[in-house]
């Protein structure tokens, strides 16, 4: 609620919704971002994914991995 006092001493009450997206568009106002920054970020995401890195394949083992059942 937003109150305000007039010249008659009179309080008027005034309701405030404050929307996500005022709280967002404040926030890129805050960042001041140029038409530049955006072409950067939007090249990154569209650039190809690199290949992933291989693991290597995993040495063999010097002993087996399950014990013989007994004899």
């Amino acid at each position: 609620m937003l109150a305000k006092m007039t010249s008659e001493n009179q309080l008027i009450r005034t309701p405030v919704c404050i929307q996500r997206g005022d709280a967002v568009r404040a926030k890129l106002a805050e960042l001041a971002l140029t038409d530049e920054d955006l072409a950067q970020a939007l090249d990154w995401v569209r650039a190809p994914a690199a290949a992933p890195a291989r693991a290597a394949q995993p040495a063999a083992p010097d002993t087996p991995t399950k014990p013989s059942p007994p004899r």
